[in-house]
């Protein structure tokens, strides 16, 4: 059975992409993961990442919010996982899987709240679907303009920072 964390931390990843999307405009997505035990954040990355995600595994939620259902799954198998605001996260969901894919259940969760998932670095985004289409669509172009950089600029953009703030912090 998952287990629910009393204390939540915070860990952001971010992507930068303009030129082609508008010389003036510069789009920023920032992303913080909503769930992690009560140490410093130890989320899954790279293979490591991709491994859990191909991972079978069982488990059932019963009445859980959304949003303590996707906590207990990031910190049972620490994986970041960030829910949209304009998904209802109070809303009760039940969810019950044996020997599927743990990327698998997180689609199948989110389907029944009329949501998808797509994976920006190492973080889960889980919101609407037509949002996570257009990130997807965002991150494409994102990368398709960083290959026709010069290698050291390319390489520069690309460098992973963290960044952190308060909560609830606007």
């Amino acid at each position: 059975m998952l287990q629910e964390s009393n204390r939540m931390g915070r860990s952001a990843f971010f992507l930068l992409s303009g030129g082609w999307l508008g010389r003036a405009t510069v789009a920023v997505m920032v992303l913080v993961s909503t769930a992690i035990a009560t140490e410093p954040a130890s989320f899954r990355t790279g293979p490591q990442l991709a491994e859990t995600l191909t991972r079978r595994v069982g488990f059932e939620i019963s009445g859980d919010s959304r949003r303590d259902a996707l906590q207990m799954i990031a910190k049972q198998f620490h994986v970041a996982l960030f829910l949209d605001r304009r998904i209802d996260p109070d809303f009760p969901i039940t969810y019950r899987t044996k020997k599927t894919p743990l990327g698998t259940a997180l689609e199948e969760m989110a389907l029944q709240f009329n949501a998808a998932i797509t994976w920006l670095g190492p973080i889960g985004y889980v919101g609407p679907a037509s949002e996570v289409k257009k990130l997807q669509t965002l991150r494409a172009l994102t990368h398709r303009q960083l290959a026709r950089l010069p290698e050291v600029a390319g390489q520069r953009l690309l460098q992973k920072r963290s960044l952190h703030w308060d909560r609830l912090t606007t």
